[in-house]
């Protein structure tokens, strides 16, 4: 079987996605997928389309099984062929679902300030299907969530988030190929130890102002002017109507 497609695929789903995302001292963030594909067709086509600062990609053949405890060490890796922005998978499984784990390194997504750091991504920029099931992690080099470090959406897909076991964790039940579901994390600059700053100034209180009226934004107003625009056609009508008859 090859794995690799250019756009929406209908020969299979992707039933679940668990993505760990640990950030490293130096800023860069180490990522790991666990995807698990029902096939609805033989010879299905898959791939995963990634960001130009996405590095070292990697992919092995991970057990299908649900709650498997992987390790990298043990798992066959697969041969991957890269086009642009996309990895191509080859594999030789012939079952109707598998699981595919994915490895990678962002570079240069974190701006580090004097005071905070600010980690601005999403990790569906290029997802060319529909993915169900979606969990995501996100680690500071730390792993504490700490009063300084701050969490925000910049979507109108907004989840709950739960912070625990030293990350951040939130879920999306759906997510939509071509969307982004653009996240913010904000976190103390000490954390990047072995990271230069980037800019020599205080980010933290310009950037949550920012960061919170933006996702205020997406999560108010957009819906809000959603449901207002019947009652704005109606009342442009009506202003038409009372010019015409005086």
């Amino acid at each position: 079987m090859f794995v690799g497609c250019s756009e929406k695929n209908n020969s299979f789903t992707i039933e679940s996605v668990d993505i760990e995302a640990q950030i490293q001292s130096d800023g860069a963030i180490q990522v790991t997928e666990l995807h698990h594909y029902k096939l609805n067709a033989s010879g299905s086509s898959i791939s995963r389309s990634l960001p130009e600062n996405a590095k070292d990609f990697v992919a092995f053949l991970a057990p299908n099984e649900e709650n498997a405890q992987i390790s990298t060490d043990k798992l066959q890796e697969l041969e991957v062929e890269r086009d642009d922005h996309k990895y191509n998978i080859t594999t030789n499984i012939q079952d109707d679902s598998m699981r595919i784990l994915y490895s990678y390194h962002i570079i240069g997504a974190i701006t580090k300030y004097k005071d905070v750091s600010d980690l601005s991504y999403s990790f569906f920029t290029d997802n060319e299907q529909d993915m169900n099931n979606v969990t995501i992690s996100l680690y500071t080099p730390s792993e504490q969530i700490s009063n300084e470090t701050y969490f925000f959406f910049q979507t109108a897909n907004q989840s709950a988030i739960e912070k625990k076991e030293g990350g951040i964790h939130y879920q999306y039940a759906f997510v939509e190929a071509s969307e982004s579901y653009n996240f913010r994390l904000i976190f103390p600059a000490t954390e990047l130890s072995e990271r230069p700053i980037d800019l020599n100034r205080n980010g933290k209180n310009s950037l949550l102002i920012s960061a919170s009226s933006l996702e205020w934004r997406y999560d108010n107003i957009n819906p809000n002017f959603n449901r207002a625009i019947p009652f704005l056609i109606i009342g442009f009508m009506l202003i038409i109507i009372i010019g015409i008859c005086l």
